[in-house]
């Protein structure tokens, strides 16, 4: 990851997700009788696309962990990606993915330091917050007739 020259945060939606069983592996072996066998490794694996607004979008995939159960469609999704472009046009690589809902992590292997990325993206969604508050809801006290 550090042959890329800029990095950036972004910050999308999960747009679908899937399980599929892929082939990791095969072993050859003889049974009693001389005959080969071939033995398939397989494994669930999680898909998970993510996108955003401008039409970027990458499908990530991962071994499936009990920690994945509530993914879903329209939740907000966060990661690393690199390029060799200083405007971040052509991505060239992606972090794992990281699901601020749940406090999950979707990947392989864990290229981040998960806990520096986690107080990026709570300094980041504050100071989004900071700068378009929410509209606040006053109640006010009916008066009596």
């Amino acid at each position: 990851m550090r042959r890329y020259q800029y990095s950036g945060f972004w910050r999308g939606r999960v747009l679908d997700v899937f399980v599929t069983e892929e082939l990791i592996g095969t072993e050859e072996t003889v049974n009693n009788r001389g005959e080969l066998v071939i033995v398939e490794n397989r494994e669930r694996r999680l898909n998970l696309e993510v996108g955003d607004e401008t039409g970027f979008s990458t499908l990530l995939q991962a071994p499936l962990r009990r920690t994945h159960k509530g993914i879903a469609p329209g939740q907000t999704a966060e990661m690393l990606v690199m390029s060799n472009q200083p405007d971040l046009s052509r991505i060239a690589k992606t972090s794992e993915i990281y699901i601020p809902r749940f406090d999950v992590w979707v990947s392989d292997y864990p290229y981040l330091q998960r806990n520096v990325f986690t107080q990026v993206s709570s300094q980041l969604s504050q100071a989004e917050e900071d700068d378009y508050p929410a509209k606040r809801v006053v109640r006010t006290k009916r008066r009596r007739r």
